[in-house]
């Protein structure tokens, strides 16, 4: 180094590399976040499609009759749903499910009843929430 010119031009590039570097760190952590915030909301909608799942195969007059009160399947929610993930299950998510059916219809052999799914995750911020409808129509 012959001057002081050359210092300062050191001293701007290093000041242009940490900067640099600060930025994509700080990209690199936001899509990190981004990107565990799409799983658990995968995870959430899991949850409510394998309880809408479970609403198609039982057998509907033993569970929803139109002589009891609404929101008869669900008189024990909202339940707690631990998934857990990772490598060897390592991390754990746990999910509120609350659900809740209400009788539509009674017509010639038709009862309908519409049910709704809702499942919340409150450890993100804002919090991970799915809604999710379902007709359901029996035969009698």
């Amino acid at each position: 180094m012959t001057d002081y010119s050359d210092l300062l031009y050191l001293i701007c590039a290093m000041v242009l590399f940490s900067v640099l570097s600060l930025n994509t760190a700080k990209k690199f952590n936001t899509l990190n976040q981004q990107s565990h915030r799409a799983e658990a909301e995968l995870r959430a909608l899991n949850i409510a499609q394998s309880e809408i799942d479970r609403l198609q195969w039982i057998n509907t007059f033993y569970v929803i009759e139109p002589f009891l009160p609404q929101g008869y399947i669900y008189k024990d929610y909202p339940i707690q749903v631990t998934e857990t993930y990772g490598p060897n299950d390592r991390y754990t998510d746990t999910f509120t499910v609350h659900g809740h059916s209400e009788f539509i219809k009674d017509r010639r052999g038709t009862i309908v009843y519409h049910i709704t799914i809702y499942v919340v995750n409150t450890s993100f911020s804002p919090e991970i929430f799915v809604f999710l409808d379902y007709f359901k129509t029996i035969g009698y």
